[in-house]
C-alpha cells in the first residue's frame, strides 16, 4: 500500500490479499484509477462507503473473507463493477449466494470454482 501511494494515479491493481486485515485501509479511496482490488482471505466484515469513490473498479476479490456475512450492499455503487469473486465462503447459504447475485444483477458474481469452458491446448516440448 505505501508503494502505491507514491503514485496513486498510476495503480491499476492493488494486491492486498492474505494481510489479515479488519479494515479496508481508507487510502485505497486516494487509488482513483484502480481496476482491480484483491482482498482475499482477510479478516473483513464490510467494505467502506469511500470504495465508491473507484469509479473505475472492474473486479474485486473477496474470496476466503470469512468474517463477511453477505455481499456489501456499497458494491451495488459501483457502476464500473464487472466481477466479484467470493468463493471460499462455506459459511454461505444457498439462499445467501443467490442473494449476492441478486444484488448485482450486471456483474458476474462468482460464488463456486468454475470449469473453463476453454479448451486447454498443450504443446510438448522438445527433448
Amino acid at each position: 500500500m505505501e508503494e502505491a501511494l507514491k503514485a496513486p494515479e498510476t495503480v491499476k491493481c492493488l494486491d492486498l490479499s492474505m494481510q489479515k486485515l479488519k479494515v479496508v485501509p481508507a487510502d485505497v479511496a486516494k487509488l482513483t484509477n484502480l481496476e482491480c482490488l484483491d482482498l482475499a482471505f482477510n479478516h473483513i466484515s464490510t467494505l467502506p462507503e469511500n470504495i465508491t469513490s473507484l469509479t473505475k473498479l472492474k473486479y474485486i476479490n473477496l474470496n476466503g473473507t470469512r468474517y463477511m456475512p453477505k455481499m456489501p450492499s456499497v458494491l451495488t455503487k459501483i457502476p464500473s463493477l464487472k466481477r466479484v469473486d467470493v468463493k471460499d465462503h462455506p459459511e454461505w447459504s444457498a439462499a445467501t449466494k443467490e442473494e449476492a447475485k441478486k444484488l448485482l444483477p450486471n456483474v458476474n458474481v462468482v460464488t463456486e470454482e468454475q470449469v473453463n469452458s476453454e479448451v486447454e491446448i498443450k504443446i510438448p516440448v522438445a527433448k
